[in-house]
């Protein structure tokens, strides 16, 4: 198959991705995303990459047209939602040699609609009540469960954050609603492998911004270090999904909101202030040294300075403790309907908020919860 190139819809340390054409009858609208590997590690986690997406599209199932009622169509609609793999469908691949030891492997893919959500939480345009924010907030977590649920026999994300996530505006005449997508696998590790004990070898992955404290302790210690630590050594493999998804779903909700707080929840705004300028100051640095071919020795000896573990952990309870205050908080009083389509009929329901701020809590609690579980504690009373 052959697909012609257009114009560059992102770049990144690892590939570039641009919106495409299929050649010939089809003309069928894809992104295409190269991967430029300069050793054997580098194609054969390329390869996997498009191999693991093509066996996430053999097992898709893609919401099919309803006919009858609205209603009957929004029941169906939810179920398919339930149903749904929220991540790109392959459509081909292909490794070419580059040169002497060099590779280029390139996917096409679905061409996803939608804005990475932290554009889309810096457009003034998109500010929200906290009500309206919480409920998209919530709608992001209730639609990945299942993705991840089921990705998770397959794979361990690893570098789940709010760039990597596509958020799409879905409107009927009775409903307005919004889709995520989740993207770029290309960090992600095979689940047999990774828990089989690849996590000790493979190299720690993702955005260190939204990295649990295993994760730092495994960056400045070693995995022997880490394996001192049954908790710790848990959540590195088998919580970092869940452990990124949540601080997305705070983010999102935090951003869209700013200032916006009722009474008694302002603690969730403060913490997460908190949490994000220490992470935005460890993530400058080691992006820094990554980008300048820096001496990670020295980096490493910095941040055992600056307490990069024990500054995260502190700054994670206080996100517990302020999400534990909200669910109080929000279960006690009875919110405004929303003036906006993001929650008309959500916004009403107080325990629901209430279950949703308890569920992220459980999340962030360092004991590793399911995905299964994670819905089971979302649809509680």
């Amino acid at each position: 198959r052959t697909f012609i190139l257009g114009e560059v819809l992102g770049k990144g340390s690892f590939g570039t991705v641009w919106q495409a054409r299929e050649d010939g009858g089809s003309q069928l609208e894809v992104a295409v995303k190269q991967i430029c590997c300069r050793s054997d590690k580098e194609r054969k986690q390329a390869e996997y990459e498009a191999s693991l997406m093509r066996r996430l599209s053999a097992e898709r199932i893609r919401p099919c047209p309803s006919e009858g009622s609205v209603a009957s169509h929004a029941g169906r609609r939810q179920a398919d939602e339930r149903q749904r793999i929220a991540c790109p469908m392959l459509h081909a691949s292909q490794t070419v040699v580059d040169g002497p030891g060099q590779w280029k492997v390139t996917i096409a893919m679905d061409r996803v609609g939608g804005i990475p959500l932290d554009d889309y939480a810096r457009e003034g345009k998109n500010k929200q009540s906290f009500w309206d924010a919480a409920s998209l907030s919530r709608q992001l977590l209730e639609q990945l469960c299942p993705t991840l649920e089921h990705v998770a026999p397959h794979c361990v994300h690893r570098d789940i954050n709010a760039h990597n996530i596509l958020l799409a505006a879905r409107c009927d005449k009775e409903n307005q609603d919004h889709v995520f997508t989740l993207i770029d696998f290309g960090l992600a590790a095979d689940t047999v492998s990774w828990r089989s004990g690849d996590w000790k070898t493979k190299d720690i992955g993702g955005d260190c911004r939204y990295w649990p404290v295993s994760c730092w302790k495994l960056f400045l210690f070693g995995y022997k270090y880490l394996q001192g630590s049954k908790q710790l050594t848990n959540e590195y493999i088998f919580g970092l999904d869940q452990h990124s998804l949540v601080l997305t779903c705070v983010q999102l909700l935090v951003e869209l909101a700013r200032c916006q707080f009722p009474k008694g929840t302002e603690g969730l705004e403060k913490a997460w202030t908190a949490y994000w300028d220490d992470a935005m100051r460890f993530w400058r640095q080691l992006y820094a040294c990554f980008k300048q071919k820096g001496e990670w020795n020295a980096l490493k000896s910095a941040f055992l300075q600056q307490q990069v573990a024990e500054t995260t952990g502190r700054n994670l309870a206080g996100l517990r403790s302020a999400l534990s205050a909200c669910a109080t908080v929000v279960a006690a009083r009875t919110p405004p309907i929303a003036s906006t389509g993001a929650s008309v009929t959500a916004a009403a329901d107080t325990q629901q908020f209430a279950g949703f701020f308890r569920t992220l809590g459980r999340m962030l609690d360092g004991d590793v919860v399911d995905w299964a579980e994670i819905r089971r504690l979302l649809a509680a009373p």
